[in-house]
């Protein structure tokens, strides 16, 4: 008795909450068959038909194919026909950067640096895009660049799941000049970055946006062994990879010795025996600062082809493991436990390049400047 109370009572609970088909189930109706079934209707034994092919029925169940009327044979036809039309995209567009972010994409259309621009594919949503994809959409169609819409999963998978924002361009991959050396030095202060083989996308991304904010006149990295100039060091660079001068180099080693007979003082970061720290650099000359490996640092051909070699000094205080970075001791500090002894690179040149020592005739004394960077929801 007990228990066939308490069957009635949890048929009744249920009963309040539970779809209708689900109380047929429950009442052991022969034939499951709810009017919003997903799946196919049962046959009279209880039993699932099969999955019918395109064309086809399966046991008991209903026709498969585009002709079906069924939710089921309808979605999976969709499904299918999207796919192929989201692989034709991309087997067209082979051999093409898929820029994405805002930000990036719009800052590819007001350079106009890329050779060419095929389709701008804006994400189909109810709500309004931002004011920037607004734009993008608005100088895309004065170009005569063909807009698209897709739905928001083909635009995670051209994007490969990174953040959009809603937006993606198509167009032709970044061409670099390649260079022996630079221009005559002008003794004006001026700054350029080399990059001995940068091999993280988010690095670099972050080393031209860094290049670009802080006034930088250009950068250069290896042709060989350096990330590629792909989308996400485009989104990574909030779309300075757009619009930075960038070169690159065949023998990193030989073009900083050239650029040294020209009058540039080549400096490199490093935390190796025998380096200054930055704040002793003399300001003014025009530079080349020179940052290395994420690994290995600066390889010592490039090291020996620099003037002067630099390090930035480690703050003591609470947290700290150890005497400033740089200073040889690297290995003892790390045999002791704990404790950071060096700098992301990206960081490092952020913090290089920025005033003083290299930029004050640019952008002034970083004491008097006192500015704040206003992050954009990194875009």
């Amino acid at each position: 008795m007990m228990l066939q109370a308490g069957s009635v009572h949890a048929f009744t609970c249920l009963g309040k909450f539970a779809p209708t088909h689900s109380l047929r189930y429950l009442s052991k109706r022969s034939s499951y068959a709810p009017d919003d079934d997903p799946w196919g209707a049962r046959g009279p034994s209880g039993r699932r038909g099969g999955r019918g092919g395109v064309g086809g029925k399966g046991r008991g169940g209903r026709a498969g194919g585009p002709s079906d009327s069924s939710p089921r044979g309808a979605g999976g036809y969709q499904r299918r026909q999207r796919s192929e039309e989201f692989e034709a995209r991309r087997t067209a567009a082979e051999g093409m950067d898929f820029i994405y972010g805002a930000t990036p994409v719009l800052n590819a259309l007001l350079a106009c640096r890329r050779a060419s621009f095929e389709e701008l594919l804006l994400q189909d949503r109810s709500e309004a895009p931002s004011k920037d994809v607004q734009f993008a959409a608005e100088l895309a169609g004065d170009m005569g660049i063909t807009i698209s819409y897709l739905p928001k999963h083909d635009m995670n998978m051209l994007a490969d799941n990174r953040p959009h924002q809603g937006v993606i361009l198509t167009a032709a991959p970044v061409e670099l000049e390649q260079v022996s050396c630079l221009p005559e030095a002008t003794g004006s202060g001026e700054c350029w970055l080399a990059l001995d083989e940068v091999v993280d996308p988010q690095n670099l991304g972050a080393l031209l946006r860094s290049a670009e904010f802080l006034g930088a006149s250009g950068v250069v990295i290896c042709a060989k062994n350096s990330a590629a100039l792909s989308p996400v060091v485009s989104k990574a660079s909030a779309g300075a990879l757009e619009i930075a001068t960038i070169s690159s180099t065949r023998n990193m080693p030989r073009f900083l010795e050239a650029c040294r007979e020209k009058g540039w003082r080549v400096v490199g970061t490093t935390l190796a025996e025998g380096s200054i720290p930055l704040g002793e650099v003399e300001v003014g000359p025009s530079t080349i600062l020179v940052l290395g490996n994420e690994g290995h640092g600066l390889r010592h051909l490039v090291q020996r082809a620099c003037d002067t070699l630099v390090t930035i000094e480690k703050k003591k205080g609470p947290g700290s493991a150890g005497p400033v970075a740089g200073d040889g001791n690297e290995g003892a500090r790390r045999g002791r436990g704990g404790g950071v002894d060096s700098l992301n690179v990206a960081v490092s040149g952020g913090i290089a390049t920025t005033p003083p020592p290299f930029l004050v005739p640019l952008v002034g004394p970083l004491d008097a400047l006192r500015f704040t960077s206003v992050n954009k929801g990194d875009t």
